[in-house]
């Protein structure tokens, strides 16, 4: 942990120096700031990421001698600097009420805390995001021969390398201090452009607020997703522009300053591809838009040539810029590279980065703008699924185009926000929304340029991939672009206190999702029980604060902890067999100090001899007789260990199989099971069909009974997987008369399944499955089938 928090000591205080060496340029404070953000950020994933390509993940303390060798230099050179961010921040106290002003202070506090004390807790994050840059510490390369998921391998690096820093001691402290810099990047960025477009500070602080309270964007204050530097980089890139189109005379061109904004322009540009290909349409549209607005004012050549004239003699600023670009460029360029050799395409397998376009050209894109439409109002969930559900109908057969996912029943709103599915709030969607008419109407030069680019840029998202619930967060710099036409809005209010009506709203939103965050925990209502006591509390404050106990909920009890650490000592190895979208971080940082291999079945492995297919069972068994242990996601039923996982440890039915060598080694003396017909195994059934189709049996009525043959060896368990097409079904599970699990809400496509320990007995055991609702009335999915179908049985054995 103190490892982790010196790194974020040393980024704050490179970001701090770069904001003194730009404000020297004449630049506000605010701008100065936010541009930092995003040099440093820039900067040090350039290095790492070269660092890493060269196979050198020990230099890595150059990064850190970087960021401290800025701060002193900036103290030494432009110490004076210092005392005038100082003072335009008291400037900020003295403009603008207490009231707005220390809410959001003991806001950005509460969430800078989050960011370097509480665990990750996004899936995605968990899944590939921190895990790939753990994977890339522990090869010691940029390109991941290792992995669970191709997800780890192909996407962009360019943010998630930053992580590395923070995990070289083995722990996750800090791990949101990049995307927290990021919020504050948008927040002073916003602050001083519409400050300078609207000429009131007033103004300038409800159009900042408006970016920073839009739901979306603050759940990412503290992510580890990449989707909110782009944000930055978008309202840093508004400035540059802003300061580059109004310059009005032949001399700027020569000061350092207007050499800065041409520079920082192409730098923001990069680093918002390299971190989110999508950023590239954004800033094709922005560019379009201006440069269409400067050759009707007839000043587009003029621009031009004082643009070229201030690279002909490109300066100290000019090689900085020059080095720091190619630091993300060549990296990039490197992974499309292994890419394209090694999966036939720049982004990954073809198959792969297809499933994640949109296929159907412009009528999918209008379609994808009406479901994000419907998305973005942020309507309770009720309306929302029934107005997906009218859409759909309104499609008709058209309702497949421009995604690969049913729309009406996977799109909802929660409740509470979260991270994957909360839009922007509808308040801020209703003003964007207002805001872009009223600046189309109304508004004029950039204002009216950004509003337009930010329709467009939109519309690229739509046209370019494939819709999918989770994508909103792509919206995010489009969202960041609209800020000059709501600050165009909010300026037009005639009554004073309107605005300040508007910006406490703003802050009282800002703090309900900060606090009810689903993914955070700190007052996160779904979690609370009705009745708190002293036990409850003390597990709501552990689920927040103690990392191992955070992460039994995403996969690693304390008890598989525990069995992994007394198995395994430092330096032994351990194999690891997990799913795609497995959650593995926990488990890798548990065993940090272990030599991992992590894979799954299928997956071509690339070792220092060779390519491995480890969905041969010879290969897997040579690699995992060569490990101490072997870990195993439940969830993969592997052919290789189908026979032996009855004598692996696991604590959880949906957690983990740990095998020992001598537990690979002894396969199991028998198998019951449905489905590979085992003789007097089920003795009599009613409600489930008797033969299997495509591995699965249909179960009918909304009572399904198995009466099973007692196990000949002790202890057994019973393993079950049950999956539905009903809308809002329940399930209830008995075991001889005997309630296993209550009342379980089963989601359509989705398995649930479960273990039951089995008493030791002679009798038989009967097994009853009751559904609350059947394949009837509003749930017909199957009309031809007149049976009332309830769900299918796909697993159904006994283990030991």
């Amino acid at each position: 942990m103190t490892m982790s928090l010196l790194v974020v000591l040393e980024v704050l205080s490179a970001v701090l120096g770069t904001t003194m060496f730009i404000r020297h340029m004449g630049i506000s404070s605010s701008d100065a700031f936010s541009r930092a953000v995003i040099l440093v950020l820039g900067g040090l994933s350039g290095l790492i990421s070269l660092l890493l390509m060269a196979g050198q993940p020990q230099l890595l303390w150059l990064a850190d001698a970087g960021c401290i060798g800025l701060f002193v230099s900036a103290l030494a050179c432009r110490g004076d600097q210092a005392v005038g961010v100082w003072h335009d921040i008291r400037e900020v106290y003295t403009l603008h009420p207490w009231y707005i002003l220390w809410p959001c202070v003991l806001l950005l506090t509460l969430l800078f805390l989050e960011a370097i004390l509480l665990a990750p807790s996004n899936n995605d994050g968990l899944a590939y995001n921190i895990t790939r840059a753990w994977l890339m510490l522990d090869e010691g390369r940029l390109y991941l021969h290792s992995g669970n998921g191709i997800r780890q391998q192909v996407f962009p690096p360019a943010f998630d390398v930053l992580f590395t820093l923070l995990l070289r001691s083995g722990g996750d402290y800090g791990t949101g201090v990049f995307s927290f810099l990021s919020y504050l990047a948008i927040l002073c960025g916003t602050y001083n452009l519409a400050n300078r477009l609207f000429h009131s500070p007033r103004i300038g602080l409800a159009t900042a607020l408006a970016g920073a309270s839009f739901t979306e964007v603050l759940l990412q204050a503290t992510t580890v997703k990449n989707d909110i530097p782009t944000a930055a980089a978008a309202i840093t890139l508004l400035a540059a522009l802003y300061n580059i189109i109004n310059v009005r005379n032949a001399t700027p061109q020569r000061t350092q300053g207007f050499r800065f904004h041409v520079i920082y322009v192409v730098f923001a540009v990069i680093f918002g591809v390299v971190v989110k290909t999508y950023f590239l349409g954004m800033a094709a549209a922005l560019f379009a838009c201006i440069g269409v607005g400067l050759l009707l004012s007839k000043r587009l050549f003029s621009i031009g040539g004082m643009i070229f004239h201030s690279l002909r003699r490109p300066g100290l600023s000019g090689i900085i810029g020059l080095i720091l670009c190619l630091g993300l460029l060549i990296p990039s360029i490197f992974m499309m590279t292994q890419n394209s050799r090694l999966h036939g395409g720049l982004f990954g397998p073809t198959s792969f980065t297809n499933w994640h376009k949109n296929a159907d050209g412009v009528t999918g894109a209008a379609i994808n703008a009406g479901r994000y439409t419907l998305q973005l109002l942020d309507a309770p969930n009720r309306l929302t699924r029934y107005t997906a559900a009218w859409y759909d109908n309104q499609l008709g057969e058209a309702k497949s185009l421009g995604t690969n996912m049913n729309f009406a029943d996977l799109v909802k709103t929660p409740l509470f926000p979260q991270e994957d599915l909360s839009a922007f709030s509808m308040l801020g969607f209703l003003l964007v929304v207002a805001s872009l008419l009223v600046t189309l109407i109304k508004g004029r030069g950039f204002v009216r340029q950004t509003a337009v680019a930010a329709i467009l840029s939109f519309g690229a998202i739509c046209y370019a991939l494939a819709w999918m619930p989770w994508n909103l967060r792509f919206f995010s710099a489009t969202f960041i672009l609209t800020l000059p036409a709501c600050g165009f809005f909010i300026s037009r209010m005639k009554r004073p206190w309107s605005v300040t009506v508007l910006m406490l709203y703003f802050v009282g939103h800002m703090w309900f999702v900060g606090l009810t965050n689903a993914e955070k925990l700190i007052l996160n209502i779904l979690d609370f029980p009705h009745s708190v006591g002293w036990a409850e509390a003390n597990d709501l404050l552990r689920r927040t604060w103690d990392h191992p106990y955070h992460y039994a909920r995403y996969g690693l009890s304390l008890e598989d902890r525990e069995t992994l650490l007394h198995l395994t000592a430092p330096g032994d190895r351990v194999l690891i067999l997990y799913h795609e979208t497995s959650l593995v971080l926990p488990l890798l940082l548990a065993l940090h100090d272990r030599d991992i291999t992590l894979t799954r079945p299928g997956r071509p492995l690339i070792t220092d001899s060779g390519t491995l297919d480890t969905a041969d069972c010879d290969t897997f068994f040579q690699l995992s007789n060569s490990a101490n242990i072997t870990v195993e996601d439940i969830r993969l039923h592997s052919k290789c260990t189908m026979d032996r996982r009855y004598y692996a440890r696991s604590s959880h039915p949906d957690g983990m199989l740990i095998f020992t060598q001598s537990n690979l080694n002894h396969p199991s003396p028998r198998t019951a099971d449905l489905f590979n017909q085992t003789p007097e195994f089920v003795l009599a059934s009613t409600g489930v069909e008797s033969i299997p189709h495509d591995h699965h049996l249909w179960m009918y009525g909304n009572t399904s009974t198995l009466t099973i043959a007692p196990p000949h060896h002790f202890p057994a368990w019973l393993e079950y997987e049950l999956m539905t097409m009903i809308k809002q079904q329940h399930v209830q599970i008995f075991l001889d008369d005997k309630l296993m699990l209550n009342s379980t809400k089963l989601y359509p496509l989705e398995p649930l399944q479960g273990r039951i320990a089995l008493p030791e007995t002679t009798q038989p055991l009967v097994v009853r499955f009751v559904f609350d609702k059947t394949n009837t009335g509003a749930n017909t999915f199957a009309p031809e089938d007149p049976r009332p179908l309830t769900a299918l049985l796909e697993q159904f054995h006994i283990v030991h």
